[in-house]
């Protein structure tokens, strides 16, 4: 399976900066599922990261939503989403 790696900031997605999120990486699976995503705020700081113990770390802001990659400009590698995955402030 196939997985997509992409990238959404505030221009993308109303609402980020009122949740102090100014980018926020995803991994989406075949079906359009995020599996996994972290989010950073305008000092390139970790507020939050799905799956994780931290904010939003049950719940991930594309909970029950179909992410269509289809037309994204903002893709990254596997290797540069795990490496801001693992990022630690």
């Amino acid at each position: 399976m196939t997985h997509k790696f992409v990238c959404f900031n505030r221009d993308d997605i109303p609402g980020l900066a009122e949740l102090g999120i100014n980018r926020i990486f995803v991994e989406v699976s075949a079906t359009g599922q995020v599996v996994r995503e972290i989010g950073f705020d305008d000092n390139g700081l970790v507020i939050y990261r799905f799956p994780g113990n931290d904010r939003f770390g049950k719940y991930g802001l594309f909970d029950n939503a179909t992410v269509d990659t289809t037309h994204t400009l903002n893709a990254l590698s596997r290797e540069e989403f795990e490496r801001l995955y693992k990022t630690e402030n």
